[in-house]
């Protein structure tokens, strides 16, 4: 991968923010020329660090819905056991993000489904799937107090501080 010098960060940053702000627009707010910068972000497109160009959506206007959280611990360690939970994360469309964790458990699920019947029965058939799970500890989101609103590109670029 390439080092992204300033121009590449702000470019990153406000498509962010802002994916559907034109390459007229975004040229101008970073001060480059629009034919540099639609270069740059094909590059950056490219080499991957944009994966994709998405709709955020606010479910809760679109329809009703349960949000949960799971801490998932399996019954084995294996490279197997963890292949065979992260294949049936993969197809399990109401399971919105997944990461493998240290410490306490294995995994941290998140999951959005039409009502907690819907969840209740959804988690009856991981548990109940042959998938290995020991336990699940599941935690209702009652109320969304802060939004994903992407990444903090300035702070995680900064160097760290001498302490």
């Amino acid at each position: 991968m390439k080092k992204l010098d300033c121009l590449d960060i702000a470019i990153l940053a406000t498509l962010q923010d802002e994916g559907r702000l034109a390459n007229r627009a975004l040229a101008e707010r970073i001060n480059l020329s629009p034919s540099a910068c639609l270069s740059r972000v094909k590059r950056l497109t490219k080499d991957g660090y944009i994966r994709r160009f998405a709709a955020v959506l606010d479910v809760d206007k679109i329809c009703a819905n349960v949000r949960v959280h799971a801490e998932v611990t399996l019954e084995g360690h294996t490279q197997g056991d963890f292949e065979r939970f992260e294949k049936a994360v993969a197809e399990t469309p109401e399971i919105i993000a997944c990461g493998s964790v240290g410490g306490g458990h294995d995994y941290m699920v998140r999951f959005a489904c039409a009502d907690l019947r819907a969840y209740e029965a959804l988690s009856q058939r991981l548990l109940d799937g042959g998938l290995g799970i020991k336990q699940m500890f599941s935690y209702i989101v009652i109320r969304k107090v802060k939004r994903a609103a992407g990444y903090p590109l300035a702070r995680l670029l900064e160097p760290p501080e001498d302490g």
